[in-house]
């Protein structure tokens, strides 16, 4: 993920600086993107449920290279866009079926801290990502760049195949240490989209979903331009501002995940909804580059704290529709948000100002607030894992001593 975070927040500037692109063009570089990873995800995320996870993410991986070289040679913006929208249909191979591979694993209860120790290494990746890519095009190019990213795709590649075991491979001589902590992979059930589709809690966290895709991709497409035209920033500097938001999530996911193990996931995911929507609003009217800075800073742990129990939330429905058929129906969510974030976005900034998708969008998250709200209420806190009878006759014997 980190080649991922080091080209997604220069591709707006070099779209602009190097290739004169517009609002809508930008947008449709980001929307491209989106788009082919909608298509894809459901119908990848069932066949993994079928075929298994690893074929997959090496294919996902193999096509993040080739996209990462493909954007060296994209001299136009037409050709980029092209680019952007095949780089889609990898990135559906690869987040929602490693997403689908950690739920697996998973134990009940466990779901929050699981899914948000996996998010981590995610948040670090696209956090860290920015930070250096900005440094990149400062002080030599987008191409070094884009050089990155497939270099990067390549090394993961490599770990995969070589250190990653099939699923299948676990479930036939499990590991004594995830039998230890009752990790070994859930029982497979039979996928059915249209029975997910059918599950209330499902729709109500797709709705969530498409909400942030809305949002955090109309960020990344605008963002950049927004702190370059208001405060002159620097490609680093914008790299540092974007990776504050996203590496804040990486710090939090964690705690947050043991949080939404604990209490009331629902009630959690609506208030990180309200806090993300009411900082998105008042973006437009800091006034300096560093206060910018800590408002995004706030606006990401509000992020976070929505995203670590609406992931445990999907974990839940993804034992009894299919782990990645669940999964990857967020991450199409997400897509859907892809698609229309940017292209909305690059209308409303080519024709009233920059300024106003951050209100349009903050407006969008509390409506989705609404929506969720109604589609989740009802969901109680998960148990813990029952005590086994050993467990309960030594704790038997201790009171009966005490």
């Amino acid at each position: 993920m980190l080649g991922i975070g080091i080209v997604a927040p220069i591709l707006p500037l070099y779209a602009e600086q190097n290739l004169a692109a517009s609002g809508i063009w930008i947008g449709l570089i980001f929307s491209g993107f989106g788009l082919s990873r909608t298509i894809a995800s459901p119908l990848v995320g069932r066949a993994s449920d079928v075929k298994g996870r690893k074929n997959f993410l090496i294919i996902g991986l193999i096509g993040y290279a080739l996209t990462g070289l493909g954007y060296v040679i994209a001299n136009n913006v037409a050709l980029l866009t092209i680019i952007r929208f095949a780089n889609g249909f990898t990135s559906a191979m690869v987040l929602p079926v490693s997403q689908a591979y950690i739920g697996d694993l998973t134990p009940k209860g466990k779901e929050g801290t699981y899914m948000s120790t996996f998010m981590i290494s995610l948040n670090i990746g696209f956090g860290a990502g920015p930070f250096i890519g900005g440094w990149m095009f400062d002080e030599y190019s987008a191409a070094a760049a884009f050089y990155t990213m497939a270099a990067l795709s390549a090394v993961a590649l490599a770990l995969v195949i070589l250190f990653l075991p099939n699923l299948e491979d676990l479930k036939n001589n499990p590991n004594p240490e995830l039998e230890k902590t009752k990790t070994i992979p859930t029982p497979k059930v039979k996928p059915s989209v249209r029975n997910a589709f059918k599950d209330r809690h499902v729709k109500g966290i797709m709705t969530y979903r498409v909400s942030v895709g809305l949002a955090r991709n109309a960020l990344v497409s605008f963002l950049p331009i927004f702190l370059t035209s208001n405060f002159a920033a620097s490609a680093t500097q914008v790299g540092i501002v974007l990776a504050i938001f996203l590496l804040v999530g990486a710090f939090f996911q964690y705690p947050m995940g043991i949080v939404s193990d604990r209490v009331n996931k629902t009630k959690l995911t609506l208030i990180g909804m309200g806090g993300a929507a009411a900082f998105l609003f008042i973006m437009p009217f800091t006034p300096t580059l560093e206060i910018m800075a800590v408002v995004v800073l706030i606006a990401g742990f509000f992020s976070v704290t929505a995203d670590a129990p609406a992931l445990a939330l999907g974990t839940e429905a993804g034992r009894k529709h299919g782990m990645a058929t669940v999964l990857s129906l967020y991450d199409t969510s997400v897509g859907i948000g892809m698609v229309g974030g940017p292209i909305i976005s690059g209308f409303f900034v080519d024709n009233f100002g920059i300024n106003s998708i951050f209100y349009l969008w903050s407006v969008v998250v509390i409506i989705a607030l609404i929506i969720c709200y109604i589609d989740l209420r009802g969901e109680k806190p998960t148990n813990f894992p029952e005590k086994t009878e050993n467990e309960k006759s030594s704790k038997k014997e201790q009171m009966d001593k005490f």
